[in-house]
């Protein structure tokens, strides 16, 4: 089995705050893939849910010149935190909800489920397998619209740490990227992002450590799981894009 677990590279400088009242918002250019070539900058973001957004922030997003955007969230998650960028700037929208499994476990409807930290982190464990194991063709469905994007794409959950956290590493792992640098990435978000009062009044207060950070087990337990089942990212997203449309695409993507 593969080494996912590895953190000991750090990426490289990318285009660094994009809205510094949601400084999870961030692009994945400038990340060195395996054979020296870095991610283009300007064409791949991955976000938490923006609303509450002030004019400059909006005039900063619409400066991005997205072509795409992709929500991850429930429709119950939505709803109830609708965003209203984009709405009329012919953005095309797009809706991936990821099924939930074992998240249900942790939310404040069950807190008796939750003994401890380590409870906690082992059913975070089973989240992010079931990422590969009940929405692998809701991430095929994503590697296609991004794919086929004429512009650069957004994507986002609602922390932008584990639905997103997940999808930006199969960006980057499809890429070329090292598994050290997609590592690093990923547990950026533990300094970047701050849950707000109603989430973390959905979970368990046992679980909030857990649940609400970021550690490599988690996208190890992915990364695992989608060799185990598809032979790695690479082979994953050769089988959804076919081997000419996938070069195609890596070869946009990489300078």
């Amino acid at each position: 089995m593969v080494d996912h677990s590895n953190t000991s590279t750090e990426p490289d400088k990318s285009t660094g705050s994009i809205l510094p009242t949601h400084p999870n918002l961030r692009c994945l250019g400038g990340l060195t893939a395996q054979d020296g070539r870095r991610v283009r900058r300007g064409i791949f973001l991955r976000a938490p849910v923006l609303r509450a957004l002030d004019a400059a922030a909006d005039a900063a997003l619409a400066g991005l010149d997205l072509a795409l955007i992709v929500d991850f969230r429930q429709p119950h998650e939505a709803a109830s935190a609708p965003v209203s960028f984009a709405a009329d700037r012919g953005v095309q929208r797009v809706s991936l909800p990821i099924r939930a499994g074992a998240s249900m476990r942790v939310m404040a409807s069950n807190p008796e489920a939750i003994l401890e930290d380590a409870d906690a982190a082992a059913v975070m464990i089973e989240v992010y397998r079931d990422f590969v194991r009940l929405n692998a063709d809701v991430y095929a469905a994503f590697l296609r619209a991004i794919a086929a994007a004429p512009g650069p794409a957004l994507f986002h959950c609602t922390a932008g740490k584990d639905r997103t956290g997940f999808a930006a590493g199969l960006i980057l792992a499809t890429l070329g990227v090292p598994m050290p640098v997609i590592m690093a990435d990923y547990m950026a978000t533990a300094a970047l992002w701050q849950p707000d009062a109603d989430l973390v009044a959905h979970i368990a207060p046992a679980a909030r450590a857990a649940v609400l950070g970021v550690r490599p087990a988690y996208l190890t337990a992915s990364f695992d799981e989608m060799d185990r089942l598809h032979g790695g990212a690479c082979s994953f997203a050769r089988d959804v894009l076919g081997e000419a449309a996938l070069d195609q695409w890596i070869h946009r993507s990489l300078i």
